[in-house]
């Protein structure tokens, strides 16, 4: 199964329709965009481990985007994807910087418990190309995650979301965002609200044992941080990816995004937030895919579930 294959069925699986003609051109020209962006990384990235970062954060990117283009192209009837949320509720910076001759310009910014998106027009040279990095005045670290692109949002605007290792405080916070040693921009964001529910339950079934240990729903995301134990019996395998969705009010919400960090615990992030996110909740494991880890071939592993978590958020 092709990459564009693979975010079809699980574009068609979100929105339980299948993809127009235009959509899946669009996804199509997308995805290839994103390739080139893989390669030059590749390039510049050779070791194992990081070429794997690069590749899962592009595919977690290109979910995003395709998932812009058919709320897009479905006329926004079935959700409302969490940057378009965080856009709509975004409040002007307007800070702006000229760099060896070239303007950028810090318009617009969001913030909740759970993520910051900032959004920029133009593109910082030299040293300043490299990626975005977002810190904050009392020195919290911030993951980058994933953008909508500059073709999302009117006016060539490219869209940043940074994700706390821990959800935020309630409230004004000073962010410094930095585009290598050449740019960077200091200003002050609310913080919104969201909720928090330290879980902790625990699902076997495959010889694997899975942890739900924290859930977070804001208004633009939710995130499912989780802990994987291979035990006796287990497939021997690497780089595992829990496959899965959570149901809430009826809803099913797929968990589009999933990104491993440092602490070896995997965040699965859904393309959508919840408002009002108080009552029963269940997450839904399907299957893990992983990698036998033996270079180059790193045949693919799929191990069947499920693995299944019920919990509640309360209310206010």
């Amino acid at each position: 199964m092709t990459g564009n294959e693979s975010i079809e069925n699980r574009l068609t699986a979100i929105f339980n329709r299948p993809l127009t003609p235009e959509a899946r051109s669009q996804i199509d020209a997308r995805f290839a965009r994103l390739g080139d962006a893989v390669t030059t990384q590749d390039r510049r990235r050779p070791s194992r481990s990081l070429r794997r970062a690069s590749l899962l954060g592009v595919a977690a990117a290109l979910m995003l985007a395709a998932a812009a283009v058919a709320v897009d192209l479905f006329g926004g009837l079935l959700f409302t994807a969490g940057w378009q949320t965080a856009w709509d509720a975004s409040v002007e910076i307007g800070q702006e910087q000229t760099v060896a001759g070239e303007l950028v310009r810090l318009e617009r910014g969001y913030a909740d418990i759970g993520q910051v998106v900032l959004g920029w027009t133009g593109i910082p040279p030299g040293e300043a190309g490299a990626a975005a990095v977002l810190t904050d005045s009392v020195g919290r670290h911030y993951e980058v995650t994933d953008g909508a692109g500059t073709d999302a949002i009117p006016g060539s605007v490219t869209l940043g979301t940074f994700r706390p290792v821990e959800p935020l405080p309630v409230g004004e916070t000073e962010f410094t965002l930095s585009f290598g040693n050449d740019v960077a921009f200091t200003f002050s964001l609310p913080v919104h609200g969201g909720a928090t529910v330290a879980v902790g339950g625990t699902s076997v079934a495959s010889d694997f044992a899975i942890t739900l240990e924290e859930f977070t729903a804001t208004p633009t995301t939710l995130l499912a941080t989780l802990s994987l134990d291979a035990r006796e019996g287990a497939p021997d395998g690497e780089s595992w990816t829990p496959i899965g969705h959570l149901e809430f009010d009826g809803r099913s919400i797929n968990l589009a995004a999933i990104r491993d960090r440092e602490d070896g615990s995997i965040v699965g992030a859904a393309v959508e937030g919840v408002a009002e996110p108080a009552g029963p909740w269940k997450l839904v494991i399907d299957e893990l895919v992983g990698h036998n880890g033996q270079w180059p071939e790193n045949d693919q592993i799929r191990i069947s579930g499920p693995w299944v978590f019920t919990f509640e958020v309360p209310g206010e």
